[in-house]
């Protein structure tokens, strides 16, 4: 099975309120391109009493991580993955040390044009402007119109099986490069050292609101 995976936003865990990096170092960070940066991030109502999860919630496009979730990661998929070392500072000058800024390096082409539910867009040049795709039918369409479309909510999420059968232990697809995939191994490994803040949501189940 495949499953997302989430980080858990509640008041038992620290949360992190701002995270000020250009759109470029982003996008550097989705498509798995290197990035040389001091990651840096400030957290949100700063209360000793709360919990670290082992993915750390907050506003931030980056997926940040506990060292004991960086090592398990590590120990199945290496050579899939890249660590860059960060600081969580509270509001009165301590910092947090010891978390990452989790980047998965495979982005396949697994998305289910086909059986997926979702709003999408395209440029229409005869008309200049978008037009919306909600829940067309549009797998029939060639790679490069597929490749223009953009992906704006997922009401319904499908994945290609023959994609899946020879997809890592954890990855990315196009189209929705921010969401995080895993597979039965990471799941039961993430089980089995009891993680917390950690949530996964079979493929099937996830839609965005």
């Amino acid at each position: 099975m495949t499953y997302v995976l989430e980080r858990i936003v509640n008041d038992e865990f620290i949360f992190i309120e701002r995270s000020e990096y250009p759109e470029w170092i982003y996008k550097d960070y989705i498509l798995g391109k290197e990035i040389s940066e001091n990651f840096e991030f400030t957290l949100f109502n700063d209360d000793p009493k709360k919990m670290i999860g082992d993915i750390i919630g907050g506003i931030s496009p980056f997926t940040i991580v506990s060292s004991k979730f960086k090592e398990i990661l590590e120990s199945i998929s290496e050579s899939e993955l890249k660590f860059y070392p960060a600081k969580l500072k509270h509001t009165f000058n301590s910092e947090i040390e010891n978390v990452w800024v989790l980047q998965v390096l495979n982005i396949i082409d697994a998305f289910d044009w086909e059986n997926s539910k979702y709003n999408a867009v395209i440029w229409d040049d005869e008309k200049d402007d978008f037009i919306t795709l909600n829940n067309t039918k549009i797998s029939n369409y060639d790679a490069e119109i597929l490749e223009s479309i953009t992906l704006k909510k997922i009401y319904q999420l499908s994945l290609k099986d023959e994609v899946l059968i020879s997809s890592p232990h954890i990855f990315r697809i196009k189209k929705r490069a921010s969401l995080i995939f895993i597979d039965d191994i990471i799941k039961k490994v993430i089980n089995k050292h009891k993680l917390i803040g950690v949530n996964t949501i079979l493929v099937e189940n996830y839609y965005e609101i």
